[in-house]
């Protein structure tokens, strides 16, 4: 990657930027340490707090009007299928952007205050005009890139692409975690009754979410980063 090699030969960062620079990435850290736990709070907290007020669910009336009237059943049933879509969405992106984010600000913290990382730049940004959030006429600056490759960044790298720049493999299979997600709030709050049933049912609940896991890891490790791990 150009910009890489650029950032890599740039002169050594200034006395002021070196004392500066931990404290800037520590709060880049808590920024998006707070949005992640905002979103996987929300987005994973929202449904079994609401549920937890309507009692159990197959005694809820709601329920009982759906099974009662063809139009409403339907219109649930197609609820159910498309709660997965979008909790696969949130999955796939919303946590998975933060969450490297975060990651990798403290990764930045901890270089900032290690002397083998005193004479270069840290991090560099590209503009990008297919991220998510849509097209931008100027492209959206994507920051937070580490400059020297190690184990540790070379792992979140694809994390932060996969967050940003989504694909539909990875957005189908984090759409596997989303059910399994759904399917476990559901059978939980219905409750499901007798220790064979509940046994199933989290059998059902684990293999999808090792499904999900095992599709996702797959495409992230699949998806090509051209030019990164170049030197």
């Amino acid at each position: 990657m150009a910009h890489r090699r650029k950032a890599l030969k740039q002169s050594t960062p200034t006395d002021a930027s070196l004392w500066a620079r931990p404290f800037g990435y520590a709060l880049c850290a808590v920024v998006w340490l707070v949005l992640f736990l905002v979103v996987a709070g929300m987005s994973l907290g929202a449904l079994p707090l609401a549920f937890s007020d309507m009692g159990p669910l197959r005694a809820s009336d709601g329920l009982a009007r759906a099974l009662a009237d063809p139009a409403e059943g339907l219109a649930l049933i197609a609820v159910l299928v498309l709660m997965p879509l979008i909790w696969g969405g949130v999955f796939a992106w919303l946590l998975v952007a933060t969450g490297a984010m975060a990651a990798l600000s403290v990764v930045f913290v901890a270089r900032a205050l290690n002397k083998d990382f005193s004479s270069e730049k840290l991090s560099f940004s590209t503009m990008d005009d297919a991220v998510m959030g849509g097209p931008s006429p100027d492209g959206v600056a994507m920051s937070l890139q580490p400059v020297r490759s190690t184990p540790v960044s070379d792992v979140l790298i694809p994390a932060y692409w996969a967050g940003w720049k989504p694909g539909v493999n990875l957005y189908l299979s984090a759409t596997i975690l989303g059910a399994a997600y759904l399917f476990t709030v559901i059978w939980v709050f219905w409750p499901v009754d007798g220790w064979l049933w509940q046994l199933l049912c989290a059998v059902i609940t684990v293999t999808l979410a090792v499904w999900g896991a095992w599709r996702y890891r797959r495409a992230l490790l699949e998806r090509p980063l051209p030019g990164y791990f170049e030197r």
